[in-house]
């Protein structure tokens, strides 16, 4: 896939609201005897969480996290790096432990808050 395939298939993905299939594709997360692009940053980082490596801290990591986000930056989205601002090539997938990952991604537990708060809408504890 080149990179504008690459770039129309995810925002194209994003509009039809299911980015979820970018995660489930053959070249992220692997198919039948392939390992995806996720497997093999996971292997290469010894599967250890790298934000807990950098506080000294040994856990396992069980995903990898794209530094410049999926959906700002499409064309990035199986590149292992990126040049930044000043023109330095910098890591563009992270291993992650779960917490980290929530951590790296404060929008997500903002949307998830938002939508407990609107299915508690009981008054009492009778729940009306």
């Amino acid at each position: 896939m080149t990179e504008t395939q690459l770039v129309r298939w995810i925002n194209q993905l994003i509009e039809d609201d299911q980015l979820w299939k970018f995660y489930k594709s053959r070249e992220w997360s692997g198919r039948s005897g392939y390992a995806g692009l996720k497997e093999e940053v996971l292997r290469e980082q010894h599967y250890e969480c790298q934000p807990c490596k950098e506080r000294g801290i040994v856990t396992r990591a069980d995903t990898v996290h794209h530094v410049m986000h999926v959906r700002e930056h499409p064309e990035l989205a199986l590149s292992r790096w990126y040049v930044d601002a000043r023109g330095v090539r910098q890591c563009n997938l992270l291993a992650v432990c779960r917490a980290c990952h929530n951590e790296l991604h404060p929008e997500k537990s903002a949307k998830r808050a938002a939508g407990a708060a609107q299915k508690e809408k009981y008054v009492n504890e009778e729940r009306w």
